[in-house]
């Protein structure tokens, strides 16, 4: 019985201390903010995948559309409805060393600010605010 109420005390004190909690230094969390006119008050995707700088570079809207819906893409981690009006919440593992993330706001009518590279992301903390055709502002956080 003493050794039952022993292991219930550090189960118990380790709790308390955190020794449980889930490890956060390799994680990037993206917080996205739409308004009820983004996308003209309807939804849309937000796509994240593993990518170079090169390859964010050379992909337009259309190649990017395509690989998230009519094609198996084995880079995108996420695909995610965004509902206008709301906050969504993502949690992504960091990329391998010489990998960042690229975040693709799949529009109906696009502006110029409808993708982001996070190059070579470290444990950070995303903030996305959308408008109606594209992001208004993106600010990072270690």
């Amino acid at each position: 019985m003493k050794l039952y109420r022993s292991l219930m005390l550090i189960a118990l004190l380790s709790l308390m201390t955190g020794c449980f909690e889930a490890k956060k230094d390799d994680e990037v969390t993206f917080l996205i903010k739409t308004t009820k006119a983004t996308n003209q008050g309807t939804p849309l995707y937000v796509v994240i995948k593993e990518t170079t700088m090169a390859q964010f570079l050379t992909q337009d809207y259309h190649q990017i559309a395509t690989q998230s819906f009519w094609k198996e893409d084995q880079s995108a981690l996420v695909k995610k409805v965004l509902v206008p009006g709301s906050v969504s919440k993502i949690t992504l593992p960091i990329p391998e060393k010489d990998k960042s993330l690229g975040v693709y706001f799949l529009f109906t009518n696009p502006g110029e600010c409808w993708k982001y590279i996070l190059n070579k992301p470290k444990a950070e903390k995303v903030k996305v605010l959308l408008g109606e055709r594209e992001y208004k502002s993106i600010n990072v956080f270690e």
